[in-house]
């Protein structure tokens, strides 16, 4: 049963424009013509697994709502009602409900106000006007992706502001289906479609209409069909490129066979310099086909906005097919490094942005591997859409290190980038096992407080230089590592077992040195 309740803003507007918020952000537009009112609304959705729709309910002041007979039902988180009288006050709620049937409870209540009847506050409302898509341009080839989506600017004829985009890209002329269909403020004139949702050597068509601030909807632009680019070398068309496919030897799920034997059941990549290696594994009946696996460099997606700073084995992506549209599938993610309960699990798609995914994610007992908990069309898929694929970019994020270097202010080294860690240069990668026991001693242990925060900075504003000259020498290399070693002991087991060990030695060294030296002082 859903427990969650849906959250609307009210806009009302005439002649004389205002806003009028309400404490739970109900948003209502109001628009007269002369034969009537249109009203506007839109709640912030809901995230249930079982979510089927929302209903919108209406009554007038002193009455009572009839809840088996809603204004409005759809899926959308948005809906416009025709034909209301504005000469009487009008109150709205909305309910969601799930595939059985069942309603939350009402949202906040928002009023529309009666207005007069009365020429000077009556508003015609004119449509935006239709988009231009700019890029691509229509028959365009070899075009790369990902793929920024780009039209002219915003036109009305009101003057109204540009409230919304709604872009749909298919596989077909008619938009019949999609492989795409999103609607929101976040991408208004630039569409920045996400990462494996768009296959290489493939012809896709595009088409967006713009709304304005009372969702009046523009005409479609015109469909532009495009064709990508074939930007990966997949010899054995396994949905791997070669360059990140990993040899015969590799059994990263540790079942006794090499995970190109199972193609049907585990993918397995390699990030290019070999650093690390994540494997995916289906983990229940309505998980078909994993089709296609890559790695990320998240040093290529400049979204800053809640993005954790320290992303352990970088962004992984796949794409994975379900059994029916709106299945709920498990897939068991595996590392090459080791895991600890308190790192996080972070999505990035281009549509919702960073985002803790740790309420659909399992860790679990091996220290190796997670289990997510996906949906098609939900939670976890980037395309937002129940057509029986779901695309999944994700990372492995260290805990703590994004608070407080976003906090604090701390940069640099904390996102992982090159010529900031001596022990990056010294074993030739930021991924590499040693390097990233480094990274979480500084994320859960320095960071944390002003001393080691104030290492890190003075760290990181001195050791670029002679990382790069350590980098540069193979001898320097190899001294640097033996050098680090005690450290690595220390970063190992205060990961493992905290600060209790690190006291009972240094408390068992006291008492060694001190007992040496007496025995010395008194023979």
């Amino acid at each position: 049963m859903f427990r969650k309740q849906s959250n609307i803003k009210l806009k009302h507007s005439n002649k004389l424009f205002f806003i009028l918020l309400i404490p739970s952000f109900i948003f209502l537009s109001i628009v007269h013509s002369v034969a009537s009112t249109r009203v506007s609304l839109e709640w912030n959705p809901n995230s249930e697994a079982d979510l089927a729709g929302y209903r919108v309910f209406s009554r007038e002041e002193s009455k009572h709502y009839d809840y088996t007979n809603p204004n409005w039902e759809g899926t959308t988180n948005y809906c416009t009602i025709y034909n209301m009288d504005h000469t009487k006050n009008c109150y709205f709620v909305v309910r969601a409900f799930n595939a059985k049937g069942i309603e939350s409870s009402n949202s906040n209540e928002v009023l529309l106000k009666a207005t007069p009847n009365s020429d000077n506050q009556r508003l015609s409302n004119l449509l935006p006007s239709t988009p231009n898509i700019v890029y691509p341009e229509i028959g365009q080839s070899e075009i790369a992706i990902p793929l920024d989506i780009t039209t002219d600017s915003f036109s009305d004829p009101n003057n109204d502001v540009h409230s919304r985009s709604q872009w749909q890209i298919s596989e077909h002329s008619d938009f019949s289906t999609c492989v795409v269909d999103v609607a929101g403020n976040r991408h208004l004139t630039t569409f920045s479609v996400p990462h494996m949702v768009l296959k290489s050597n493939h012809k896709y068509y595009v088409r967006v209409r713009f709304f304005d601030a009372y969702f009046a909807v523009s005409n479609w632009s015109d469909a532009v069909e495009f064709t990508t680019a074939y930007l990966i070398e997949d010899l054995n068309s396994n949905g791997i490129s070669d360059a990140e496919e990993v040899d015969d030897t590799v059994d990263i799920n540790l079942d006794g066979i090499p995970d190109n034997f199972q193609p049907q059941i585990i993918k397995c990549v390699k990030s290019t310099d070999g650093s690390v290696y994540i494997g995916i594994e289906k983990a229940s009946s309505s998980a078909s086909e994993i089709e296609s696996l890559e790695m990320i460099d998240p040093d290529t997606i400049f979204d800053t906005v809640n993005r954790p700073s320290d992303l352990i084995f970088g962004l992984f992506a796949y794409r994975l097919r379900v059994n029916r549209p709106g299945d709920v599938a498990k897939i068991k993610i595996y590392f090459s490094g080791e895991i600890f309960g308190s790192d996080e699990i972070y999505k990035y798609d281009t549509i919702n942005g960073w985002y803790d995914y740790s309420e659909h994610t399992t860790f679990n007992d091996d220290g190796q591997s997670i289990t997510l908990e996906v949906k098609d069309g939900g939670f976890g898929d980037s395309d937002g859409l129940a057509n029986g694929v779901i695309v999944d970019p994700g990372g492995i994020a260290s805990g703590g290190g994004g608070f407080y270097s976003s906090t604090y202010g701390i940069t640099g080294g904390v996102s992982g980038g090159s010529g900031c860690f001596i022990a990056t240069a010294a074993y030739g990668s930021k991924y590499e096992n040693h390097v990233q026991l480094l990274r979480r001693f500084r994320d859960l242990y320095l960071l944390p407080n002003r001393i080691g925060r104030t290492f890190v900075k003075t760290y990181y504003k001195y050791s670029p230089s002679m990382a790069d000259f350590i980098s540069k020498h193979d001898a320097l290399r190899t001294v640097f590592r033996f050098s680090l070693i005690p450290l690595f002991g220390i970063s190992w087991l205060l990961l493992h077992f905290g600060m209790t060990p690190i006291l009972l030695i240094v408390c068992l060294s006291g008492f060694m040195a001190t007992y040496c030296y007496r025995k010395r002082t008194t023979t």
